[in-house]
């Protein structure tokens, strides 16, 4: 049995593990500190076991698409919960937001800085195929880090425009930059919807789909829907859609029974509902709720961890 001593002494993130140890032989946890870090702590007494994840036989990048048939389905929450749960595993994580409004700043706060962005380096791209002599531009301009999420990203484009104008062409073109420099390890794509040019090159593209459901008959509905269509020999979409879907429910249960989806396809993951982020000021809580980070680790052991 592991126990704790919440310490006045020890200072915020005084807990570094078993080093740590108070002379009645529990671990050591700073009592006041912020509630994230706290739980971080408490997560790390507990001793969360995660598996080692290591995708180094893999020659490419591995692009993950989040994709939901249905607004309101939590994509973005677990999109950046997945990259902060695989970034902490030691992975080299980037997270791509295809929004036509990038929602994942409600809950990032960019670093300081002046770095160019996405924006400038659709237009850079842009300009490298109208002009060879241009050449590739150097991606690490235009990236930045969050350590909250143990990711890179880019910053939210400011310009709706730049967003509406881009093309399945531009987002394949960006797609090729991520996983042509080697960087990463996983890119983690979170599209808007599901109709756009740019979810359309992600199908396209990406070599594991995740398909985000909520629990009720409607977005399962739409999405065995669009299922049915990207499987059509006429959609304009490759083969093989099927073969690279995976597929979660978000706000359900452990015991939850689902139906309607097409034969042969079974769910990977529940994620549970966590009612704290229906208080005001929630935005921390998003990448912080200790029982929805297990539940999305284990669902990135089965979509993500070789076999």
């Amino acid at each position: 049995m592991r126990w704790a001593v919440l310490s006045e002494n020890g200072g915020p993130g005084s807990y570094h593990g078993t080093s740590n140890k108070s002379l009645a032989g529990g671990e050591v946890i700073a009592k006041y500190q912020s509630l994230p870090s706290l739980l971080e702590s408490i997560l790390q007494l507990c001793d969360v076991r995660r598996s080692d994840m290591s995708l180094s036989a893999k020659e490419e990048t591995l692009l993950l698409g989040v994709v939901s048939c249905s607004g309101s389905s939590g994509k973005t929450t677990i999109a950046l919960n997945m990259a902060k749960a695989l970034g902490e595993q030691g992975l080299s994580v980037f997270y791509l937001n295809l929004e036509s409004v990038d929602s994942s700043g409600i809950i990032l706060r960019p670093p300081q800085g002046n770095v160019p962005g996405l924006e400038r380096l659709l237009y850079d791209l842009q300009a490298g195929r109208n002009n060879e002599e241009a050449g590739t531009p150097e991606l690490r301009r235009y990236v930045i880090r969050h350590e909250e999420l143990q990711s890179d990203a880019f910053r939210p484009v400011s310009n709706l425009k730049e967003m509406l104008q881009m093309t399945s062409q531009d987002t394949l073109d960006l797609l090729e930059l991520l996983t042509a420099t080697s960087s990463y390890d996983v890119v983690i794509i979170d599209t808007g919807s599901i109709e756009e040019e740019r979810a359309n090159a992600v199908l396209q593209r990406c070599s594991i789909l995740l398909w985000v459901m909520r629990n009720d008959d409607l977005s399962i509905h739409k999405t065995t829907r669009w299922l049915s269509h990207c499987s059509a020999p006429h959609s304009g979409l490759p083969p093989g859609i099927l073969e690279k879907s995976r597929f979660v429910m978000n706000f359900g249960s452990d015991d939850l029974e689902v139906g309607g989806l097409p034969e042969g396809l079974s769910m990977d993951g529940v994620l549970p509902y966590v009612p704290s982020w229906t208080l005001r000021h929630r935005e921390e809580l998003y990448l912080n709720s200790p029982q929805f980070q297990q539940a999305v680790l284990e669902l990135c052991r089965v979509i993500v961890e070789p076999s």
